[in-house]
């Protein structure tokens, strides 16, 4: 199964395009388990564009069978003498495709559909997921591609890639290195995190961390938080 995976990768890479810096996903789906999820990127502009923005981003996912959980979520942005609104809604399906440990590395995709009220205009992504332990690190990397369409946007695919190398020093304190990179953004940063049981089938995760942009038209510094209550 691994190697058919892998081409399909490599197959997406050389279409990575615009994109933003968002949140890593793991494979692993728990069976009927829910989770309310805030996010916040703030970033401090660019070269061409110094102006501020903030994206928030508040969801609820749950598992509807086993191996499968849908999240739905919605998007409001706020840009310094600009927009303050709030820009789009989402419908994600998350679905593992292999048992953790059933190989090296542990497999899932994802399938979401979203719109963006402000610019009119629909966008549906696919994604492969993919987890591969070592030691005490893991590999975590997302590769995906996006069709966008209405009177708003170009009718186009577009491809993004994120990964993060993390180091699993305890359930409660698990720093990392992330990786964006899409036709309009290259950033790299680090993150850190834990996930912290508050009671018997509740648990809080969080991970923060800043990412540095790498090429011009990259936001200098951003700013990601990620807050999760599971339950």
């Amino acid at each position: 199964m691994r190697k058919p995976m892998l081409m399909v990768i490599c197959a997406l890479l050389p279409h990575v395009a615009q994109a933003s810096v968002g949140k890593v996903y793991d494979p692993y789906v728990n069976a009927y388990e829910s989770e309310i999820e805030y996010r916040a990127i703030y970033d401090d502009g660019e070269s061409a564009d110094s102006r501020k923005s903030l994206k928030q981003v508040l969801g609820f996912a749950t598992g509807v069978m086993e191996g499968v959980a849908i999240e739905v979520s919605t998007s409001h942005y706020e840009i310094t003498d600009g927009a303050n609104e709030l820009r789009s809604a989402e419908v994600e399906v998350f679905w593992q495709l292999t048992e953790q440990g059933e190989y090296d590395s542990d497999w899932g995709t994802s399938f979401s559909l979203e719109r963006n009220k402000v610019t009119n205009y629909w966008e549906a992504s696919s994604k492969i997921l993919m987890a591969h332990d070592f030691e005490t690190t893991s590999l975590i990397f997302n590769a995906g591609i996006n069709y966008s369409w209405g009177s708003g946007v170009d009718n186009e695919f577009e491809g993004e890639f994120r990964g993060a190398y993390l180091w699993r020093y305890s359930p409660e304190f698990a720093p990392s290195i992330e990786f964006h990179t899409s036709e309009s953004l290259t950033s790299i940063g680090p993150v850190i995190g834990g996930k912290y049981r508050v009671a018997a089938g509740k648990a809080l995760l969080w991970r923060t961390g800043v990412m540095f942009g790498i090429d011009t038209y990259t936001p200098n510094n951003i700013v990601k938080f990620e807050l999760e209550y599971e339950f």
